[in-house]
C-alpha cells in the first residue's frame, strides 16, 4: 500500500474522493465506538433481561474485546494486502449480522457470542482508518488528522450518549442493536459503492515466499520494540478511560453511586468526551515537536491520574461547575493517547502501516476484557446493593491499575529510546 510519505498528497483531481474515502472510515469508526460504548447504556437493560451479577454483565460486555485484540496485527495484515475498502465492506457486514443476532439472543450464552462475532467484525476499522489517512494525507499531517477523525467520532457520540439512554429504555436494547445492524449494513453498502480503490494493483503487490518471511521478520522487530510496547500500554491505560470507565461503569456509578438521573449521568459522560474531542488535534499537533513529546505523554498522564483519582474519590461532593471541568481535563489527558499512533508511524515501514498501527491497537484493547469483569468482581464482592462506597472502592482499584501500565510503559519508552542512542 502506498501511502502519503510515496509522495502521494492531495491533489486537485483527487482530493474529494480522497476526503470522502477518509469520512467514510470515519463512519466506521463511528459505528465501532458507538457499539463499544453503548454497553453502558445497556447494561441495565441487559442485567435484567439475562438476570446478570455485575461480573457477568462486565463479562459480557468486555466479550467484544478479546477476539477484536487478537485480530489487530492480522486485520491491519488484510489492510496492507487488500486494502481498506474491500476489508471495511466485508468486515462491516460481518459486523450487521451479529449485531442483528445479538438484538435476537435468546440466552446469556447467545449474547455474548454475538458480541464475538461483532469484534471479528468492527476489527477492521480501526486500522482501516489509518490507512485511509496515511494514503490520503502527508506524514506531517497524520496525528493531526488521527486527533480530527476522532474529534468528528467524539462529536457524534456525544449526541447518542444523550439519545442511547432514553432510546434504550423506550425501545429496548434489543430494538436498538438491530438499528444499529441496519446502520451497519447501509454504511457497507455505500463503502462498496462510493469509496474510491486506493489499493495498488495485484501484480505490484504480490505475496512470495520471500515477502512473507520479510513481513514476518520486521513483525518480530516491531514486537520486540520496546518504545512500540510501551507508548501502545501507554494508549492502552489513557483510552481504557473512555472503554472500561465511561463505556460502561460511568454510568451506573453516576446512577446508583451518585443518586443521579439517566439525563444527567449522560451529560457527564458528554463533557469527559467532549475533552478527548477537542484535545486530540490539539496533542496531535503537539506531536510533531519530538522534543516535546515525552514531556507531553508524561504531563498528561500524570493529569488523567490525578483527575481521575479525585472524580472517584471526591467527584459527588463538587460543584456542577468544578465537575465539569474536572471531566473536561481529564477527557483532554485521555486525548494524549493519539500520540502512540503518530509513533508507530514513525517505527513502521512504509509497507507495513497497517501491521504496526493494528500492533498498537491490540496492545489499547487488551485491558479492556480483562478490567472491566474485573470492576465487576470487586462490586460484587460487597455482597449488598452496590453503594456509593463499592464503587468507589472497585474504581480505585482501577486507578491503581493505570498508575501500574503508565509506570511500567514509562520505563519500557525509557529503555527504547536510551537502546536507540
Amino acid at each position: 500500500m502506498l501511502h502519503g510519505g510515496d509522495g502521494l498528497s492531495l491533489s486537485s483531481n483527487t482530493s474529494f474522493m480522497k476526503i470522502i474515502a477518509w469520512l467514510l472510515g470515519v463512519m466506521a469508526l463511528l459505528f465501532q465506538m458507538t457499539i463499544q460504548l453503548s454497553s453502558g447504556a445497556m447494561v441495565d437493560g441487559l442485567t435484567a433481561t439475562f438476570h446478570l451479577s455485575a461480573t457477568r454483565a462486565g463479562f459480557l460486555a468486555g466479550a467484544y474485546y478479546p477476539v477484536y485484540c487478537l485480530l489487530q496485527i492480522p486485520a491491519g495484515l488484510l489492510v496492507d494486502r487488500f486494502g481498506a475498502k474491500s476489508i471495511l465492506v466485508v468486515g462491516l457486514t460481518l459486523a450487521a449480522w451479529s449485531m442483528m443476532f445479538f438484538g435476537y439472543a435468546p440466552s446469556f450464552a447467545w449474547a455474548v457470542f454475538a458480541r464475538l462475532l461483532a469484534g471479528v467484525g468492527l476489527s477492521c476499522c480501526f486500522v482501516s482508518l489509518m490507512d485511509l489517512i496515511g494514503y490520503c494525507f502527508k506524514p506531517s499531517q497524520f496525528a493531526v488528522m488521527l486527533g480530527l477523525s476522532e474529534t468528528l467520532v467524539i462529536a457524534c457520540i456525544i449526541t447518542l450518549e444523550m439519545i442511547l439512554p432514553d432510546a434504550v429504555q423506550v425501545l429496548s436494547w434489543q430494538v436498538v442493536s438491530r438499528m444499529l445492524a441496519l446502520g451497519l449494513a447501509v454504511l457497507a453498502a455505500l463503502i462498496a459503492l462510493v469509496m474510491p480503490e486506493l489499493h495498488v494493483s495485484e501484480e505490484e503487490d504480490a505475496l512470495t515466499e520471500t515477502s512473507i518471511r520479510s513481513l514476518l521478520k520486521e513483525l518480530v522487530q516491531y514486537l520486540k520494540n520496546p518504545v512500540i510496547l510501551g507508548y501502545g500500554l501507554l494508549a492502552g491505560g489513557l483510552f481504557g478511560i473512555v472503554t472500561i470507565f465511561e463505556g460502561l461503569w460511568a454510568q451506573p456509578f453516576y446512577m446508583h453511586g451518585w443518586h443521579r438521573t439517566i439525563m444527567q449521568a449522560s451529560q457527564l459522560n458528554g463533557v469527559l468526551l467532549a475533552g478527548v474531542g477537542l484535545g486530540a488535534p490539539f496533542l496531535g499537533y503537539l506531536g510533531k515537536f519530538r522534543r516535546l513529546r515525552p514531556w507531553v505523554t508524561g504531563g498528561f498522564s500524570i493529569l488523567v491520574l490525578f483527575c481521575f483519582t479525585v472524580l472517584v474519590r471526591w467527584g459527588s461532593g463538587l460543584s456542577a461547575p468544578v465537575l465539569q471541568v474536572l471531566l473536561f481535563c481529564l477527557g483532554v489527558g485521555v486525548s494524549s493517547y493519539v500520540l502512540s499512533y503518530m509513533v508507530g508511524t514513525e517505527q513502521a515501514g512504509k509497507r507495513h502501516y497497517g501491521t504496526v498501527n493494528g500492533l498498537i491497537n491490540m496492545l489499547v484493547v487488551i485491558p479492556i476484557p480483562l478490567i472491566q469483569p474485573l470492576i465487576g468482581f470487586w462490586l460484587d464482592s460487597s455482597q449488598v446493593r452496590h453503594h456509593t462506597e463499592d464503587y468507589t472502592f472497585a474504581l480505585m482499584n482501577f486507578d491503581w491499575l493505570l498508575l501500574a501500565m503508565f509506570c511500567i510503559s514509562a520505563l519500557l519508552i525509557y529503555q527504547g529510546y536510551r537502546r536507540a542512542k
